[in-house]
């Protein structure tokens, strides 16, 4: 793909990078112009964690820049025609841009052969402005190294108490270290007891950018964290497979409001095992056969098609609606989002 960028700096720097401008530079020696161009990517950029993520190699090559790898340090050196400008290592969050270390969002990717940089320390190091508008994302990841990443708890389908007294509820969310063994990792944690019978609970989160009032195909998957066996017997329901695992998106924000004395979702979710036209049931809490004692992951997966509002967003909902009357506990890591 194309994106549009600006490159800011003073002309004797440009030089460096884009021998076209040497015209330019004859005109207005050492004084910091704007020029605009097309970088050719080979790979389609991401977002990770909320960063855009670009594929070095093609974007550092269509600036005139030389890249090198050294294989056994997973060492990246950017060159300029003179010198060295930066070096990275593939899994660091740090680089080294002139000799001075340089605190990156995220730690440099490898995926397929092509590493991929985040693109606020691209600015830095090339002096360069990007035409965000430019940019199609068509993949979302969001691995919570760090912290939430701006999803959101929600909690509906339990009664209104006049007093103000929900400590029977036991709602708990929290940013928490998943504890699957030999797999821990940060993630979202949410936790309920279903004294309503009823109770959904999960996590939302916005996502902009994209075309306003167009209509997109989205392939959500995430990894769920359960300790529930399959087959058991609970009250109301078993607790694995009467604990409906649901995802979807919708244009509305999900907020709770007060109906008839009971806090309701403000979209369709659908009840308990229906899915609704917002959300769809997707699977269950109940662990694989035969894994081992203690939280385990499960791969969840769903599709589905919406229209963006007229600003262009909308928002991700992951989350499980139960029947089981009892304790639920989970964890939610490595959501990734593609869109089409």
């Amino acid at each position: 793909m194309k994106i549009k960028t600006s490159l800011i700096a003073v002309v004797s720097a440009l030089m460096m990078l884009i021998p076209s401008t040497q015209a330019i530079a004859s005109e207005v020696p050492r004084k910091k112009i704007t020029v605009r161009q097309e970088i050719t990517l080979n790979t389609e950029p991401y977002i990770l964690d909320d960063q855009i993520m670009i594929p070095l190699r093609s974007f550092a090559e269509s600036l005139n820049c030389r890249v090198t790898w050294n294989g056994s340090m997973k060492e990246i050196k950017v060159h300029s025609q003179t010198k060295e400008l930066y070096s990275l290592h593939v899994g660091s969050d740090k680089a080294k841009v002139s000799g001075q270390e340089y605190a990156l969002k995220n730690k440099v990717t490898l995926i397929n052969g092509t590493s991929f940089v985040e693109a606020d320390f691209l600015r830095f190091a090339h002096g360069i402005e990007f035409d965000e508008n430019s940019i199609e994302i068509q993949k979302y990841s969001y691995v919570f190294e760090k912290d939430t990443l701006g999803f959101e708890a929600i909690f509906a389908d339990y009664h209104y108490d006049p007093t103000g007294n929900y400590d029977i509820y036991e709602l708990t969310w929290d940013y928490r270290e998943i504890p699957v063994e030999g797999r821990e990792s940060m993630g979202l944690y949410i936790a309920s007891h279903n004294r309503s019978d009823d109770i959904f609970m999960g996590y939302f989160k916005e996502i902009s950018g994209l075309e306003p009032n167009r209509e997109y195909t989205f392939d959500v998957e995430f990894l769920l964290a359960t300790d529930v066996e399959g087959g058991l017997i609970g009250i109301g329901g078993p607790p694995g497979e009467a604990v409906f695992v649901k995802c979807g998106a919708s244009t509305v924000k999900p907020e709770v409001v007060l109906e008839n004395n009971n806090f309701r979702i403000n979209i369709d979710k659908g009840a308990q095992s229906d899915s609704g036209k917002a959300m769809r049931v997707i699977g269950n809490m109940a662990k694989p056969n035969g894994a081992p004692e203690g939280f385990v992951f499960k791969r969840m997966e769903a599709s589905f098609s919406v229209k963006t509002d007229s600003e262009g967003r909308l928002y991700l909902i992951i989350g499980t609606d139960s029947g089981f009357e009892g304790f639920t506990e989970y964890y939610i890591d490595d959501v990734t989002l593609a869109i089409k």
